[in-house]
Protein backbone atom coordinates (compact mmCIF):
# COMPACT_ATOMS: atom_id res chain seq x y z
CA UNK A 1 0.00 0.00 0.00
CA UNK A 2 1.43 3.18 -0.76
CA UNK A 3 2.26 5.55 2.25
CA UNK A 4 0.19 8.17 1.30
CA UNK A 5 -2.83 6.35 1.11
CA UNK A 6 -1.84 4.35 4.42
CA UNK A 7 -1.89 7.59 6.29
CA UNK A 8 -5.59 8.78 4.88
CA UNK A 9 -6.70 5.71 5.51
CA UNK A 10 -5.82 6.64 9.46
CA UNK A 11 -7.05 9.95 9.16
CA UNK A 12 -10.45 8.51 7.62
CA UNK A 13 -10.96 6.15 10.78
CA UNK A 14 -9.81 8.97 13.09
CA UNK A 15 -12.88 10.64 11.84
CA UNK A 16 -15.61 8.22 11.77
CA UNK A 17 -13.95 6.96 15.37
CA UNK A 18 -13.16 10.71 17.04
CA UNK A 19 -15.95 10.33 19.62
CA UNK A 20 -13.35 7.10 20.79
CA UNK A 21 -10.93 6.27 23.18
CA UNK A 22 -7.85 6.19 20.35
CA UNK A 23 -4.51 5.54 21.22
CA UNK A 24 -1.41 5.39 18.72
CA UNK A 25 -0.74 1.53 18.77
CA UNK A 26 -4.54 1.01 17.40
CA UNK A 27 -3.83 3.65 14.45
CA UNK A 28 -0.54 2.00 14.13
CA UNK A 29 -2.30 -1.23 12.99
CA UNK A 30 -5.28 0.41 11.12
CA UNK A 31 -1.80 1.23 8.90
CA UNK A 32 -0.42 -1.95 9.45
CA UNK A 33 3.19 -0.29 10.12
CA UNK A 34 5.47 -0.58 13.42
CA UNK A 35 4.65 1.96 15.82
CA UNK A 36 7.92 3.75 15.06
CA UNK A 37 7.75 3.87 11.66
CA UNK A 38 3.95 5.17 11.93
CA UNK A 39 4.64 8.03 14.19
CA UNK A 40 7.17 9.39 11.38
CA UNK A 41 5.07 8.89 8.45
CA UNK A 42 1.91 10.37 10.11
CA UNK A 43 4.39 13.33 10.96
CA UNK A 44 5.54 13.82 7.88
CA UNK A 45 2.36 13.81 5.68
CA UNK A 46 0.14 15.82 8.19
CA UNK A 47 2.82 18.32 10.65
CA UNK A 48 1.45 16.92 13.36
CA UNK A 49 2.24 13.68 15.97
CA UNK A 50 -0.79 11.17 15.81
CA UNK A 51 -2.21 11.11 19.08
CA UNK A 52 -1.69 15.75 19.16
CA UNK A 53 -3.89 15.37 16.08
CA UNK A 54 -6.20 13.31 17.52
CA UNK A 55 -6.75 15.76 20.67
CA UNK A 56 -6.99 18.44 18.74
CA UNK A 57 -9.77 17.13 15.89
CA UNK A 58 -11.49 16.18 19.13
CA UNK A 59 -11.40 19.58 20.69
CA UNK A 60 -12.49 20.81 17.34
CA UNK A 61 -16.07 18.46 17.23
CA UNK A 62 -16.10 19.34 21.11
CA UNK A 63 -15.85 23.38 20.23
CA UNK A 64 -18.72 23.40 18.16
CA UNK A 65 -21.18 21.05 19.84
CA UNK A 66 -20.34 23.53 23.11
CA UNK A 67 -22.04 26.29 20.42
CA UNK A 68 -24.63 24.17 18.82
CA UNK A 69 -26.15 22.56 21.44
CA UNK A 70 -26.88 23.01 25.18
CA UNK A 71 -25.14 19.74 26.91
CA UNK A 72 -22.95 19.94 30.30
CA UNK A 73 -19.77 20.65 29.19
CA UNK A 74 -18.52 17.54 31.30
CA UNK A 75 -20.84 15.35 29.51
CA UNK A 76 -19.62 16.65 25.92
CA UNK A 77 -16.10 15.81 27.39
CA UNK A 78 -17.50 12.64 28.72
CA UNK A 79 -18.62 11.80 24.95
CA UNK A 80 -15.35 12.42 23.34
CA UNK A 81 -13.41 10.15 25.77
CA UNK A 82 -11.95 12.92 28.04
CA UNK A 83 -12.19 10.95 31.32
CA UNK A 84 -12.76 14.06 33.05
CA UNK A 85 -13.87 18.04 33.23
CA UNK A 86 -10.69 18.45 34.35
CA UNK A 87 -8.58 17.19 31.89
CA UNK A 88 -10.74 18.45 29.26
CA UNK A 89 -10.95 21.53 30.23
CA UNK A 90 -6.51 21.62 30.53
CA UNK A 91 -6.23 19.91 27.22
CA UNK A 92 -8.52 23.04 25.47
CA UNK A 93 -6.95 25.75 27.21
CA UNK A 94 -3.77 24.29 26.33
CA UNK A 95 -4.93 23.71 22.64
CA UNK A 96 -6.94 27.31 22.44
CA UNK A 97 -5.55 29.86 25.43
CA UNK A 98 -9.09 30.09 26.90
CA UNK A 99 -11.42 27.82 29.28
CA UNK A 100 -14.18 25.80 27.83
CA UNK A 101 -16.48 27.73 30.14
CA UNK A 102 -15.00 31.00 28.63
CA UNK A 103 -15.59 29.75 25.00
CA UNK A 104 -19.13 29.27 25.63
CA UNK A 105 -19.98 32.26 27.15
CA UNK A 106 -18.23 34.83 25.48
CA UNK A 107 -18.79 33.29 21.69
CA UNK A 108 -15.21 32.97 20.65
CA UNK A 109 -13.84 32.54 17.34
CA UNK A 110 -11.65 29.39 17.00
CA UNK A 111 -8.94 28.59 14.62
CA UNK A 112 -10.02 25.78 13.32
CA UNK A 113 -8.56 22.09 12.94
CA UNK A 114 -9.34 21.24 10.05
CA UNK A 115 -9.26 17.40 8.69
CA UNK A 116 -5.91 16.92 7.28
CA UNK A 117 -6.24 15.05 3.70
CA UNK A 118 -3.17 13.62 2.28
CA UNK A 119 -3.25 13.62 -1.80
CA UNK A 120 -0.55 12.16 -3.79
CA UNK A 121 1.82 14.46 -5.31
CA UNK A 122 1.15 13.60 -8.97
CA UNK A 123 -1.46 16.72 -10.22
CA UNK A 124 0.63 17.76 -13.16
CA UNK A 125 1.90 14.33 -14.28
CA UNK A 126 4.96 14.39 -12.22
CA UNK A 127 5.09 10.10 -12.97
CA UNK A 128 6.16 11.69 -16.72
CA UNK A 129 9.24 13.00 -15.53
CA UNK A 130 12.27 10.92 -16.57
CA UNK A 131 14.66 10.86 -14.13
CA UNK A 132 17.67 8.80 -14.56
CA UNK A 133 21.09 7.85 -12.76
CA UNK A 134 24.05 9.21 -14.04
CA UNK A 135 27.46 9.48 -12.81
CA UNK A 136 29.59 12.78 -13.99
CA UNK A 137 33.13 13.12 -13.47
CA UNK A 138 34.70 16.18 -11.18
CA UNK A 139 33.76 19.86 -12.65
CA UNK A 140 35.12 23.66 -12.66
CA UNK A 141 33.02 26.46 -13.08
CA UNK A 142 33.38 30.06 -13.43
CA UNK A 143 31.07 32.83 -12.96
CA UNK A 144 29.16 34.83 -10.74
CA UNK A 145 27.62 34.60 -7.33
CA UNK A 146 25.31 36.15 -4.55
CA UNK A 147 23.74 35.15 -1.36
CA UNK A 148 19.56 34.81 -2.03
CA UNK A 149 17.55 37.31 0.04
CA UNK A 150 16.54 40.44 0.93
CA UNK A 151 18.73 40.88 3.88
CA UNK A 152 22.57 42.05 4.20
CA UNK A 153 22.46 42.82 0.53
CA UNK A 154 20.75 39.88 -1.08
CA UNK A 155 19.74 39.55 -4.35
CA UNK A 156 16.83 37.26 -6.58
CA UNK A 157 18.07 34.54 -8.68
CA UNK A 158 16.56 37.06 -11.30
CA UNK A 159 19.22 39.43 -10.50
CA UNK A 160 22.06 37.27 -10.84
CA UNK A 161 21.36 36.19 -13.91
CA UNK A 162 21.25 39.55 -14.71
CA UNK A 163 24.40 40.80 -13.02
CA UNK A 164 26.17 37.63 -14.74
CA UNK A 165 25.08 38.52 -18.78
CA UNK A 166 25.46 42.12 -17.63
CA UNK A 167 29.39 41.39 -16.50
CA UNK A 168 30.15 38.65 -18.77
CA UNK A 169 32.17 40.44 -21.62
CA UNK A 170 34.14 42.75 -19.06
CA UNK A 171 35.08 39.38 -16.86
CA UNK A 172 35.52 36.39 -19.07
CA UNK A 173 36.15 37.92 -22.15
CA UNK A 174 39.54 36.52 -21.99
CA UNK A 175 39.00 33.15 -20.70
CA UNK A 176 40.36 30.28 -23.07
CA UNK A 177 39.90 27.13 -20.91
CA UNK A 178 36.50 27.41 -21.40
CA UNK A 179 34.90 23.65 -21.73
CA UNK A 180 33.18 22.95 -25.12
CA UNK A 181 32.80 26.97 -26.40
CA UNK A 182 30.33 26.08 -29.35
CA UNK A 183 27.82 24.49 -27.11
CA UNK A 184 26.75 27.85 -25.29
CA UNK A 185 25.39 26.21 -22.29
CA UNK A 186 25.50 28.01 -18.61
CA UNK A 187 25.05 26.37 -15.49
CA UNK A 188 23.54 27.37 -11.95
CA UNK A 189 24.50 26.05 -8.49
CA UNK A 190 22.05 26.44 -5.30
CA UNK A 191 25.10 26.62 -2.49
CA UNK A 192 24.18 26.42 1.11
CA UNK A 193 26.01 27.31 4.12
CA UNK A 194 26.25 25.60 7.30
CA UNK A 195 23.49 27.89 8.82
CA UNK A 196 21.06 27.21 5.56
CA UNK A 197 21.93 30.28 3.97
CA UNK A 198 21.18 30.01 0.27
CA UNK A 199 23.46 31.36 -2.25
CA UNK A 200 23.13 30.77 -6.12
CA UNK A 201 25.90 30.59 -8.74
CA UNK A 202 25.78 30.95 -12.40
CA UNK A 203 28.18 30.30 -14.94
CA UNK A 204 30.16 28.02 -17.63
CA UNK A 205 32.35 25.18 -17.14
CA UNK A 206 36.46 25.52 -17.61
CA UNK A 207 39.05 23.29 -17.44
CA UNK A 208 40.10 24.46 -14.04
CA UNK A 209 40.77 27.15 -11.77
CA UNK A 210 44.26 28.56 -12.52
CA UNK A 211 42.67 32.07 -13.73
CA UNK A 212 39.63 33.54 -11.92
CA UNK A 213 39.37 37.04 -12.85
CA UNK A 214 38.99 39.79 -9.71
CA UNK A 215 35.23 40.04 -9.40
CA UNK A 216 34.81 36.52 -10.59
CA UNK A 217 34.01 33.19 -8.30
CA UNK A 218 35.65 30.00 -9.37
CA UNK A 219 33.76 26.40 -8.06
CA UNK A 220 34.53 23.28 -8.02
CA UNK A 221 32.22 19.80 -7.98
CA UNK A 222 33.83 16.85 -7.16
CA UNK A 223 33.02 13.63 -9.09
CA UNK A 224 29.31 12.33 -7.73
CA UNK A 225 26.43 10.40 -8.60
CA UNK A 226 23.23 12.33 -9.52
CA UNK A 227 19.58 12.30 -10.06
CA UNK A 228 19.24 13.74 -13.74
CA UNK A 229 15.72 15.12 -14.35
CA UNK A 230 14.61 16.64 -17.30
CA UNK A 231 12.81 19.84 -16.71
CA UNK A 232 10.19 20.62 -19.88
CA UNK A 233 8.87 24.33 -19.88
CA UNK A 234 9.36 28.49 -18.68
CA UNK A 235 12.30 27.70 -15.98
CA UNK A 236 11.58 30.79 -14.08
CA UNK A 237 7.59 29.71 -13.81
CA UNK A 238 7.50 25.76 -13.19
CA UNK A 239 11.10 24.46 -12.36
CA UNK A 240 9.86 24.42 -8.77
CA UNK A 241 7.44 21.81 -9.32
CA UNK A 242 9.97 19.79 -11.09
CA UNK A 243 12.84 20.07 -8.17
CA UNK A 244 9.69 19.82 -5.40
CA UNK A 245 8.85 16.23 -7.54
CA UNK A 246 12.70 15.10 -7.66
CA UNK A 247 13.06 15.75 -3.22
CA UNK A 248 9.89 14.75 -2.61
CA UNK A 249 8.20 11.58 -4.16
CA UNK A 250 11.35 9.98 -5.97
CA UNK A 251 13.23 10.30 -2.83
CA UNK A 252 10.26 8.82 -0.98
CA UNK A 253 10.14 6.20 -3.54
CA UNK A 254 14.08 5.26 -4.01
CA UNK A 255 16.48 3.78 -1.61
CA UNK A 256 19.09 6.76 -2.94
CA UNK A 257 19.47 9.22 -0.16
CA UNK A 258 21.24 12.98 -0.22
CA UNK A 259 24.39 13.62 -1.41
CA UNK A 260 24.27 17.25 -0.11
CA UNK A 261 27.20 17.29 2.48
CA UNK A 262 30.00 19.78 3.57
CA UNK A 263 32.72 18.63 1.08
CA UNK A 264 29.32 18.95 -2.25
CA UNK A 265 27.47 21.58 -0.80
CA UNK A 266 25.32 21.81 -3.94
CA UNK A 267 21.51 21.08 -3.78
CA UNK A 268 21.05 21.21 -7.70
CA UNK A 269 23.16 21.84 -10.57
CA UNK A 270 20.92 23.45 -13.32
CA UNK A 271 21.95 22.92 -16.77
CA UNK A 272 21.01 25.30 -19.51
CA UNK A 273 21.89 24.80 -23.47
CA UNK A 274 20.77 25.62 -26.97
CA UNK A 275 17.11 23.69 -25.93
CA UNK A 276 15.92 26.26 -23.69
CA UNK A 277 15.09 28.19 -27.14
CA UNK A 278 13.00 25.68 -28.31
CA UNK A 279 8.96 26.28 -28.47
CA UNK A 280 8.36 24.68 -24.99
CA UNK A 281 11.76 24.90 -23.32
CA UNK A 282 13.88 22.31 -21.94
CA UNK A 283 16.78 21.85 -19.51
CA UNK A 284 18.33 19.13 -17.30
CA UNK A 285 18.72 19.57 -13.90
CA UNK A 286 21.46 17.03 -11.52
CA UNK A 287 20.31 16.47 -8.08
CA UNK A 288 23.83 14.55 -6.07
CA UNK A 289 22.77 11.36 -4.46
CA UNK A 290 24.96 8.39 -2.80
CA UNK A 291 23.88 4.84 -3.08
CA UNK A 292 22.63 2.75 0.12
CA UNK A 293 26.16 0.78 -0.07
CA UNK A 294 26.91 1.95 3.31
CA UNK A 295 23.57 0.75 4.65
CA UNK A 296 24.50 -2.69 6.95
CA UNK A 297 22.72 -4.57 9.87
CA UNK A 298 24.35 -4.04 13.27
CA UNK A 299 23.95 -5.79 16.91
CA UNK A 300 23.70 -3.04 19.43
CA UNK A 301 24.23 -3.85 22.96
CA UNK A 302 21.85 -2.92 25.74
CA UNK A 303 23.19 0.28 27.32
CA UNK A 304 23.17 3.52 29.97
CA UNK A 305 22.47 6.77 28.96
CA UNK A 306 22.11 10.30 30.18
CA UNK A 307 19.30 11.96 29.11
CA UNK A 308 16.89 14.81 28.22
CA UNK A 309 13.31 14.89 27.61
CA UNK A 310 11.73 18.03 26.59
CA UNK A 311 7.74 17.95 26.07
CA UNK A 312 4.89 20.26 24.31
CA UNK A 313 3.49 20.56 21.10
CA UNK A 314 6.28 21.70 18.57
CA UNK A 315 8.98 19.06 17.82
CA UNK A 316 11.09 21.36 16.06
CA UNK A 317 11.05 23.38 18.88
CA UNK A 318 11.72 20.60 21.24
CA UNK A 319 14.40 18.91 19.51
CA UNK A 320 17.04 22.20 20.03
CA UNK A 321 15.98 22.51 23.49
CA UNK A 322 16.83 19.30 24.20
CA UNK A 323 19.92 19.55 22.37
CA UNK A 324 20.70 22.91 23.75
CA UNK A 325 20.18 20.88 27.35
CA UNK A 326 22.41 17.74 26.23
CA UNK A 327 24.89 19.80 24.57
CA UNK A 328 26.07 21.96 27.14
CA UNK A 329 25.88 18.86 29.69
CA UNK A 330 28.30 16.76 27.94
CA UNK A 331 30.69 19.63 27.79
CA UNK A 332 30.66 20.51 31.79
CA UNK A 333 31.28 16.93 32.23
CA UNK A 334 34.09 17.53 30.26
CA UNK A 335 33.12 14.53 27.50
CA UNK A 336 33.75 16.96 24.68
CA UNK A 337 37.37 17.21 24.32
CA UNK A 338 37.65 16.01 21.59
CA UNK A 339 35.26 18.96 20.15
CA UNK A 340 33.48 16.14 18.93
CA UNK A 341 30.61 13.50 20.39
CA UNK A 342 27.26 12.01 19.58
CA UNK A 343 23.85 12.07 20.52
CA UNK A 344 20.92 9.79 19.99
CA UNK A 345 17.15 11.40 19.72
CA UNK A 346 14.35 10.21 20.06
CA UNK A 347 10.63 11.45 19.29
CA UNK A 348 7.40 10.25 21.00
CA UNK A 349 4.44 11.41 22.38
CA UNK A 350 3.11 10.85 26.19
CA UNK A 351 0.19 9.03 27.61
CA UNK A 352 -1.58 13.01 27.90
CA UNK A 353 -0.68 13.40 24.29
CA UNK A 354 2.32 15.47 24.35
CA UNK A 355 4.88 15.36 22.05
CA UNK A 356 8.41 14.98 23.37
CA UNK A 357 11.82 14.58 21.90
CA UNK A 358 14.47 12.71 24.16
CA UNK A 359 17.95 13.05 23.28
CA UNK A 360 20.68 10.94 25.43
CA UNK A 361 24.52 10.22 25.63
CA UNK A 362 25.84 6.94 25.55
CA UNK A 363 27.69 5.97 28.51
CA UNK A 364 31.10 4.14 28.74
CA UNK A 365 32.49 2.49 32.17
CA UNK A 366 35.72 5.50 32.01
CA UNK A 367 32.64 7.71 32.15
CA UNK A 368 31.48 7.10 35.71
CA UNK A 369 31.87 9.87 37.71
CA UNK A 370 29.36 12.52 36.55
CA UNK A 371 28.06 16.04 37.46
CA UNK A 372 24.31 16.01 39.34
CA UNK A 373 21.55 17.42 36.69
CA UNK A 374 17.98 17.98 37.95
CA UNK A 375 17.26 18.07 33.89
CA UNK A 376 19.80 15.24 32.99
CA UNK A 377 18.80 11.75 34.01
CA UNK A 378 19.79 8.29 33.63
CA UNK A 379 18.14 5.65 31.82
CA UNK A 380 18.86 2.24 30.74
CA UNK A 381 18.00 1.63 27.14
CA UNK A 382 17.73 -1.66 25.24
CA UNK A 383 19.73 -2.89 22.70
CA UNK A 384 18.68 -5.47 19.55
CA UNK A 385 19.12 -5.93 16.16
CA UNK A 386 18.88 -2.57 14.20
CA UNK A 387 19.14 -1.24 10.42
CA UNK A 388 21.72 1.44 10.40
CA UNK A 389 21.84 4.30 7.06
CA UNK A 390 23.65 7.70 7.14
CA UNK A 391 22.06 10.53 6.82
CA UNK A 392 21.96 14.62 7.05
CA UNK A 393 20.39 17.15 9.07
CA UNK A 394 18.75 19.27 6.61
CA UNK A 395 17.01 16.25 4.65
CA UNK A 396 16.99 14.34 7.89
CA UNK A 397 12.96 13.45 6.89
CA UNK A 398 13.78 12.33 3.11
CA UNK A 399 17.03 10.14 4.15
CA UNK A 400 14.85 8.55 6.39
CA UNK A 401 12.06 8.12 3.69
CA UNK A 402 15.00 6.31 1.51
CA UNK A 403 15.83 4.46 4.31
CA UNK A 404 12.99 3.14 5.36
CA UNK A 405 12.44 2.19 1.18
CA UNK A 406 15.89 0.13 1.35
CA UNK A 407 14.79 -1.63 3.79
CA UNK A 408 11.57 -2.61 2.34
CA UNK A 409 12.93 -3.67 -0.64
CA UNK A 410 16.38 -4.60 -0.26
CA UNK A 411 16.91 -6.56 3.50
CA UNK A 412 16.47 -10.10 4.89
CA UNK A 413 14.71 -8.08 7.80
CA UNK A 414 11.54 -5.94 8.60
CA UNK A 415 10.80 -3.07 11.24
CA UNK A 416 10.23 -4.17 14.59
CA UNK A 417 8.38 -1.41 16.15
CA UNK A 418 11.81 1.19 17.95
CA UNK A 419 14.13 3.91 15.73
CA UNK A 420 16.26 6.50 16.61
CA UNK A 421 18.78 8.89 15.56
CA UNK A 422 22.34 9.44 16.25
CA UNK A 423 24.34 13.43 15.60
CA UNK A 424 27.43 13.64 15.32
CA UNK A 425 28.01 16.87 17.05
CA UNK A 426 31.01 19.27 16.18
CA UNK A 427 32.21 22.06 17.76
CA UNK A 428 29.42 22.12 20.27
CA UNK A 429 26.35 22.82 17.74
CA UNK A 430 23.91 21.29 15.34
CA UNK A 431 24.07 22.90 11.81
CA UNK A 432 22.89 22.34 8.06
CA UNK A 433 25.12 19.57 7.45
CA UNK A 434 25.60 17.79 10.96
CA UNK A 435 25.99 13.80 10.24
CA UNK A 436 23.37 11.47 11.05
CA UNK A 437 22.96 7.52 11.32
CA UNK A 438 19.61 6.30 11.38
CA UNK A 439 18.67 2.83 13.79
CA UNK A 440 15.87 1.29 12.91
CA UNK A 441 15.17 -2.55 15.24
CA UNK A 442 14.65 -4.84 13.17
CA UNK A 443 13.88 -8.85 12.96
CA UNK A 444 14.28 -11.23 10.39
CA UNK A 445 11.18 -11.64 7.80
Amino acid sequence: MEKYSTIQTVLEYIEDNVEACLDSDTLAEIGFLSKSHFFKLFTLHTGYTPMNYVLRRKLHNAAKRMITCKEKIVDIAFQFGFESHDVFSRAFKRVYGISPESYRKRGYTLHEMKKVVVHKESERGHEMVDVQIVERPSMCFLGVERQIGHRDGGATIAQVWEQYFQNYQDLFRNITNRVKPEEDAEYALAIFDQDGKLSYFVGFEVENLENVPTGAVGREVPALTYAKATHIGPPAETLGQTLDYVYGEWFANNVYRTAHLRDSPFSVIEYYDKRCSLTVPEMDIYVPIRPPSENRIENVPSFEAMYYRALGNDLVKLKYEAFDVMINWVEKNGFANDSSFKLGVKYGETDDHESFCEIFYKLTEEKAVLINSDKVKLKAYAGGTYAVALGAHHFLEKDWASFVRWLEQHSEYKPDGGCYEEFLIENGKVDFYTNIHFYERVEKR
